[in-house]
């Protein structure tokens, strides 16, 4: 309850007695005599001195919310030109064919065409620490089979001592310095038939991913 004060047109600085600063409201003291002053001048001096309090409430919870948005520093989210560094199983057919464990992060430069476009898509606006399942269908993956790309070679164009079997995986360098590989597909009397498509070429593949780093590269 507030305290009566003796005499009239006194001043009270009640919003600095609660939080040491404010500007001061006037309050009439109740004439001598009365037990209880007057009722109205006081229902509206409580009413100022809430309004108040709401207002600096209120302006304490905008400082403090700047001042969070202000020193709370940017996580940092995949996207173009960003070093990402990942860790990841890929499983074909519930296979596992390739994976980063024990090998650490592997690491790609986002938006540089350094990774299967289905892939990098699905890791677009992750953070560091987020983990997902993805699955990359064959045209975001290493494409469909190109019948084009089955090529019949004699069997004297293959590398000295080689004894050619179905499956077997052969590795070469063509005219323009870039390097393949081919698997036979078929052998004939004095031909083999090599298929030059992906190994992975109309497959649907299964990521399981790891965001381990994300930082910018360096600005040239």
């Amino acid at each position: 309850m507030a305290e009566w004060l003796s005499g009239q047109g006194d001043e009270v600085d009640l919003v600095s007695s609660f939080f040491g600063h404010f500007a001061t409201l006037p309050l009439l003291a109740p004439r001598p005599g009365l037990r209880y002053g007057n009722a109205d001048m006081m229902r509206r001096a409580w009413s100022q001195l809430a309004a108040a309090v709401l207002l600096l409430a209120g302006l304490a919870g905008v400082v403090q919310a700047e001042d969070a948005a202000v020193s709370a520093p940017s996580e940092p989210v995949i996207r173009a030109d960003m070093d990402v560094g990942v860790e990841y199983v890929l499983t074909v057919d519930g296979v596992v064919v390739d994976s980063t464990e024990g090998q650490g992060s592997w690491h790609y430069i986002h938006g540089h065409q350094q990774m299967i476009h289905g892939l990098e898509r699905q890791l677009e606006g992750l953070h560091v620490g987020d983990e997902r399942d993805m699955t990359v269908s064959p045209a975001e993956g290493y494409g469909e089979v190109d019948p084009t790309l089955f090529v019949e070679i004699p069997t004297s164009d293959l590398p000295p001592d080689t004894l050619p079997t179905v499956g077997m995986v052969l590795r070469g360098v063509n005219p323009d310095g870039k390097s393949f590989q081919a698997r036979i597909t078929e052998i004939k009397p004095d031909t083999v038939i090599l298929d030059l498509n992906d190994p992975l070429a109309g497959r649907t593949l299964h990521f399981t991913v790891k965001v381990t780093d994300i930082t910018p590269i360096p600005s040239k």
